[in-house]
């Protein structure tokens, strides 16, 4: 719906709804003045919620989905001291919807090979931290048998540095026993 409407100075004129939820409302208002007001409130309990305020343009343009069902009052306030024109576009429900907007099978077709792509790095980052992960695996099970093999090693060594003292005593106790020392 377009009309046209003319507001004294410091007057307001407001336009009540009863929306329900999901419900979309359009407003387009043009004014030869940029001096105006223009509000969106609700009653919620006993409590005035403004939705929105804008002021000092030219045009405003305002499209909402409506979260609550209640009665919103959309406000229009002359601020200045002249009379302001204004030019008012507004739709409520389905005739709200840009369709222009609406994504279309072509637009989507090249976004089909993108994700095609993505899907591939996706599979290749995902090989590849495999990867990763089989060679941390494989480096900690060898840093363990590693480990394993150094204490063996060390054990061994110790193990045998105790028989070569055990036989160097006993060689050293015969030849002094043998130079009759002891």
């Amino acid at each position: 719906m377009t009309f046209n409407i003319q507001l004294e100075d410091d007057k307001h004129i407001c336009f009540k709804e009863n929306m329900n939820l999901d419900e979309v409302i359009y407003f387009r208002i043009r004014g030869n003045s940029s001096n105006y007001s223009f509000k969106v409130k609700y009653l919620s309990g006993n409590e005035t919620v403004i939705a929105y305020e804008h002021n000092q343009t030219y045009e405003n343009e305002f499209q909402q989905s409506v979260d609550v069902q209640a009665q919103f009052d959309y406000c229009i306030i002359n601020l200045s001291k002249d009379y302001i024109n204004f030019d008012i576009d507004y739709n409520i429900g389905n005739d709200v919807v840009d369709l222009t907007k609406i994504a279309k099978k072509q637009d989507l077709d090249g976004l089909s090979q993108q994700l095609f792509e993505i899907e591939k790095k996706l599979q290749f980052f995902k090989k590849a931290r495999g990867h990763f992960i089989s060679k941390q695996d494989m480096m900690s099970d060898l840093q363990n048998s590693i480990s394993k093999f150094h204490i063996a090693f060390s054990l061994g060594c110790l193990g045998l540095s105790m028989i070569i003292t055990v036989i160097t005593i006993q060689l050293i106790r015969r030849i002094l026993l043998q130079k009759k020392v002891i």
